[in-house]
C-alpha cells in the first residue's frame, strides 16, 4: 500500500474585494506620487533654467521642491516597478482601476505639458506683455523658464503614461480608448478657443481701424500670434488623437457622447450665438442707439468669429461622422440647443414689451433688449424648425419629448411662484415703490415661452405615441442583454425595438471593429419575450429567450 504524499499547495491569487482594495490603493498613492514628483522636478528644473538667479534662494520654495522630488520620486519608480510587474496577469491587466489610473495620468500630464509649452511660446513674442512674470521682484524677462521646466516634465510623464497605454502586453484591456477621446477633446477644445481669438483679434483690429479707435496695450499682431500658436499647439494634439490614434473611427459610447457634444452641440450653440450676436449689432446700427460707433461694433467681433469657427467645426464633424445613431443624438441635441434659442428670445421680446410700456421704472433703453430677443429668435427657430422636421419617430425622441417637457414644466412652475411672490409683496405693501408690470416682466416673458415649449412638446409626445417605430416587428421584447464587439449597436437595437438595450462589450473585441447592426435587427424579428440575450461573433448572432 503505498502512501499518498502531499502535494505542494499553488499560490493563492489575491481576488474578491481584497484584490480591488489593493488596486484602489496603490494605484491613487502611484498617482499621488507621480504628481508630487512632477512638482518637484519642474520646480527644480525651473530654478536651473532661471537666468535671474533670485529664486534660487528662496528656501521655503527650494526644500518642497527637492522634498517633492527626491522622496516622492523614487517612491513612485518602485510602487510602479511593483505594479508593472504583476500586469502579466491577466486580472490585474483586467482591472478598471488600471485604466482609470492610466487615463487620468495621461490627460493629466497632456494637459498640463500642452499648456506649459504654449504658455512658454506665447511668452516670448513679446516680454513688455508676458502674462507670467518671473521672480517676485517685478521683474520680467523675454521668457518663462517655469513653463519651460513644467512643459519638459509633464510631456516626459506623458510619453511615458502612453508608452504603458498602448504597451502590447500589459496595456489596459478597459478604458483603453477613454485617453484618446480625452486628448482629441482637449485638442479641439485649444483649436476653438485660439482660433475665435485669433479672428476676434482681426476683426477688432479691422474696426480699430474703420472707426479710427486707438488701440491699447501691446499691438495686435502680438495677440494675433499668440492665439495662433495656442489654435496650432491644439491642431497638433488633435491630429495625434483624431487621426493617429485613429479616434475618429472609435465605436464607443464615450466617443460618439463626445461626437455629439463637441463636434455637434457645441459648434451649432456657437453658430448660433454668433449669428445672433452679429444680427443683434445689425439692428443696433439700423436703428441707431446714440452710443459711439466703436461701442456698438464692439460684440462684432465676438460673433462673428463664434459664429465663423463653429459653422467649420460643425460641417467637418458632419462629414467625419457618418453612424446614424450619432447623427440621430446630434439632431435631437442641436433641436434642444435651438429650442432654448427661440424660448429664450420670445421671453426676452415679451420682457421688452412690457420694458416699453413700464419707462419710467426702466433706466435703459428697452430696444436693446428688444433687438437681442429679436435676434436670437430670428436665428434659433428656423435652425429648429429645420432640425426638427428630420428627426424621425424613436424611442430617443420620445425620451426626448419627456424631458423637454418635464424640464420647461417645472420652469414654468418656479417662474409661475415668483410671480406669486412678486404679485403677493405688491399689493401686501404697494407703498414699496416697484411696480407691478416691472417687477413681474421678466418671469412674465419665461412663463410664456416655457409654457408654448410644454405643450407643443407634450401634443408632439401624444401624437407619436400612436406611431410605430421602425423596425417595429420586434417591439414585443422588453430588455435586451447584447454581447458584442461593437459598443455601438445599442443605440440602434434600441431604435429599432424600443426596448431597453444593455452592451456588454467581448474581452476578445478587437479596437475599433465595427459589426453589422443590420444582421443583428434582422436576427430579433419576430422574437417576443420580455428578456433576450444577443450573442453577436463573427460566426453569427445567437439570440436566447430569458426566463423573467
Amino acid at each position: 500500500m503505498t502512501e499518498t504524499q502531499p502535494q505542494p499547495s499553488a499560490p493563492v491569487q489575491a481576488s474578491g474585494a481584497g484584490a480591488t482594495v489593493r488596486r484602489i490603493v496603490i494605484y491613487t498613492l502611484l498617482l499621488i506620487l507621480v504628481i508630487t514628483a512632477a512638482i518637484g522636478l519642474a520646480g527644480l528644473l525651473g530654478r536651473l533654467f532661471d537666468t535671474g538667479g533670485r529664486t534660487v534662494f528662496e528656501l521655503d520654495n527650494l526644500s518642497r521642491s527637492l522634498a517633492f522630488a527626491l522622496i516622492a520620486g523614487p517612491l513612485a519608480l518602485v510602487l510602479w516597478w511593483l505594479s508593472w510587474r504583476r500586469l502579466s496577469e491577466p486580472d490585474e491587466r483586467r482591472s478598471i482601476w488600471w485604466g482609470l489610473y492610466l487615463t487620468i495620468a495621461h490627460t493629466i500630464s497632456l494637459i498640463t505639458a500642452t499648456v506649459a509649452l504654449l504658455s512658454f511660446l506665447a511668452s516670448l513674442l513679446n516680454p513688455e506683455w508676458t502674462v507670467f512674470p518671473v521672480g517676485g521682484f517685478g521683474r520680467q524677462l523675454s521668457w518663462d523658464p517655469y513653463a519651460l521646466a513644467n512643459a519638459l516634465v509633464w510631456a516626459l510623464v506623458w510619453v511615458w503614461h502612453r508608452w504603458m497605454l498602448t504597451h502590447r502586453d500589459k496595456g489596459p484591456v478597459r478604458m483603453r480608448t477613454v485617453p484618446i477621446v480625452l486628448g482629441w477633446v482637449f485638442g479641439l477644445s485649444l483649436i476653438i478657443g485660439g482660433s475665435i481669438n485669433l479672428l476676434s483679434t482681426l476683426v477688432n483690429e479691422v474696426v480699430a481701424i474703420a472707426t479710427n479707435t486707438p488701440s491699447l496695450g501691446a499691438p495686435w499682431w502680438v495677440w494675433a500670434l499668440q492665439a495662433l500658436i495656442w489654435a496650432a499647439g491644439g491642431a497638433l494634439v488633435w491630429w495625434l488623437h483624431w487621426y493617429r490614434d485613429a479616434g475618429r473611427t472609435l465605436s464607443t459610447v464615450f466617443n460618439a457622447v463626445a461626437l455629439v457634444i463637441m463636434g455637434i452641440l457645441l459648434p451649432t450653440g456657437m453658430a448660433i450665438g454668433g449669428t445672433a450676436t452679429v444680427l443683434y449689432v445689425l439692428l443696433t446700427l439700423v436703428a441707431g442707439s446714440g452710443d459711439p460707433l466703436s461701442v456698438t461694433l464692439w460684440p462684432l467681433a465676438g460673433g462673428v468669429s463664434a459664429a465663423l469657427i463653429g459653422a467649420l467645426v460643425l460641417l467637418y464633424h458632419r462629414s467625419a461622422t457618418a453612424r446614424e445613431s450619432v447623427m440621430h443624438a446630434g439632431r435631437l441635441a442641436v433641436s434642444g440647443a435651438a429650442l432654448a434659442g427661440a424660448a429664450t428670445g420670445v421671453g426676452i421680446v415679451i420682457n421688452a414689451t412690457l420694458a416699453a410700456i413700464t419707462p419710467a421704472l426702466y433706466f435703459g433703453d428697452p430696444r436693446s433688449l428688444l433687438f437681442g430677443g429679436i435676434a436670437i429668435l430670428a436665428v434659433s427657430a428656423p435652425v429648429w424648425w429645420l432640425v426638427w422636421r428630420r428627426v424621425p419617430v424613436s424611442s430617443a425622441k420620445r425620451v426626448y419629448l419627456i424631458v423637454v417637457f418635464g424640464v420647461s414644466a417645472l420652469v414654468a412652475l418656479i417662474t409661475l411662484l415668483v410671480i406669486g411672490y412678486q404679485l403677493f409683496v405688491f399689493f401686501l405693501d404697494p407703498m414699496s415703490g416697484a411696480g407691478l408690470v416691472d417687477s413681474i416682466r421678466a418671469p412674465l416673458g419665461i412663463l410664456v415661452s416655457t409654457v408654448l415649449v410644454s405643450w407643443y412638446h407634450f401634443a408632439v409626445w401624444r401624437h407619436d405615441r400612436g406611431a410605430v417605430v421602425p423596425g417595429g416587428t420586434v417591439s414585443a421584447i422588453g430588455r435586451v442583454l447584447l454581447v458584442t464587439a461593437d459598443h455601438g449597436q445599442g443605440e440602434r437595437i434600441r431604435e429599432a425595438t424600443g426596448a431597453k438595450v444593455t452592451v456588454l462589450e467581448r474581452a476578445d473585441a478587437a479596437p475599433g471593429v465595427e459589426r453589422d447592426v443590420d444582421r443583428v435587427v434582422a436576427a430579433l424579428e419576430g422574437v417576443s419575450a420580455r428578456h433576450v440575450l444577443v450573442l453577436d461573433s463573427p460566426s453569427g448572432v445567437q439570440v436566447v429567450d430569458l426566463k423573467d
